[in-house]
């Protein structure tokens, strides 16, 4: 990554982190549990709910597991919320996990061995993750079963054991700067037989120092497993690795997040070729319906989606198409003003200049019934305003 995309990362993060304080009080809510599993262990959980979610409503939304969950439970929600503003990647749940010993739950050996122990603490995690955590956490949430594992250090290490222990548990795994300086070849040759298991598409991202940034040992670790994993994993399966050689230890996870998530969920938001080729909502449906098989996740109508289709058609000079999408919209999202306003430009302009006049002031009331202190009002008899979207 270059330096001058490292900055534009960094200033990402702290401007995401001065818009998007507030959030607690406009629809993220936090919650804290704590689990006691019957191995012994005691798992902390942070779970970080998206904008708006609704225990009542059916919506449901991938999880994403993060190991040391706490260190990262602020920044990464925030993340999460920004890419899923843009509509680069779809809402999600946050769930943080923090173990009493993170040295022993997450490593394959005892703290002063170098040798391969089965009961090892990181077994003991893995089954407590499989049994306890995610069935508690999929009881209580509206979750779909698309899952992601994310770990850092110590906890990139955790993702590699469960990667290679019981691979189909997520669907995408994520390891920043692993501790791969632990593993030994005897246990990495019994554990990638489990690589077999696969078949259903399967990411597993790494991102790791280079060598002015981590320990040799740490970059040879995680050179030398990556290419064994990828010479083992089903074609159906994929593995992408980037090397970091302008960040440190503790910022490798923030900038890898975002490279992490746009690579997996590439294709998840609509391009401008997309926007053109559609001649009605049923094509878009259609679209979505597609994009949902292709994730794996239901993918629902998104409101700056069709706003956007309608707003493009109009400049394109197709008020026919305009209109659909805006009636469409109107129909999905019944409290947005904004397509009452497309559908009087579009009115307008294919000539029915009353009509038009009519649904744009419709949009004026609804806008001042929504907004009781705003004055604004856009002029029926003029076209005004454009709808920011950037595919």
């Amino acid at each position: 990554m270059t330096y001058l995309c490292r900055v534009l990362v960094y200033l990402f993060v702290i401007n995401y982190g001065s818009l998007l304080s507030a959030s607690t009080d406009s629809g993220i809510k936090t919650e804290s549990h704590v689990l006691k599993s019957k191995l012994g262990v005691e798992y902390s959980l942070t779970v970080i709910l998206p904008p708006h979610y609704d225990p009542n409503s059916s919506a449901k939304y991938p999880v994403f597991y993060q190991l040391d969950g706490k260190n990262y439970a602020d920044i990464y929600s925030r993340l999460l919320e920004a890419l899923g503003n843009t509509d680069d990647i779809p809402r999600m749940i946050y769930i943080g996990i923090d173990t009493q010993d993170r040295f022993k739950y997450f490593t394959p050996h005892e703290k002063d061995s170098k040798s391969f122990h089965e009961e090892s603490g990181v077994q003991i995690f893995i089954a407590g993750l499989k049994n306890e955590i995610i069935p508690f956490v999929e009881s209580k949430y509206h979750c779909e079963s698309y899952r992601i594992l994310s770990g850092h250090s110590l906890g990139g290490l955790a993702v590699y054991e469960t990667f290679l222990t019981v691979p189909m548990l997520f669907n995408a795994y994520f390891a920043f700067d692993s501790s791969l300086w632990f593993w030994d070849k005897h246990q990495t040759d019994v554990e990638l037989s489990n690589l077999n298991s696969i078949n259903k598409s399967i990411f597993f991202y790494a991102n790791y120092g280079g060598k002015s940034v981590s320990s040799l040992d740490m970059y040879e670790g995680n050179m030398k497993y990556n290419k064994l994993i990828r010479n083992s994993i089903p074609k159906i399966a994929k593995i992408s690795e980037s090397v970091d050689e302008m960040g440190s230890h503790m910022s490798i996870p923030y900038s890898g997040l975002i490279h992490g998530l746009k690579e997996l969920f590439f294709g998840f938001k609509l391009s401008e070729n997309e926007i053109k080729s559609f001649q009605s909502p049923i094509d878009y449906e259609r679209y979505l319906k597609d994009l949902s098989q292709r994730f794996g996740i239901k993918i629902d109508v998104k409101e700056m989606e069709v706003l956007y289709i309608a707003e493009n058609s109009l400049h394109g000079k197709n008020p026919l198409k305009a209109l659909a999408f805006a009636k469409y919209g109107k129909t999905k999202f019944p409290k947005n003003p904004d397509f009452l306003y497309l559908m009087g430009d579009a009115y307008k302009q294919s000539g029915n200049v009353d009509l038009g006049k009519e649904e744009i002031e419709s949009a004026c009331h609804m806008t001042a019934e929504l907004n009781p202190s705003s004055h604004e009002c856009r002029d029926p008899m003029k076209n005004e305003g454009s709808l920011e979207y950037d595919p």
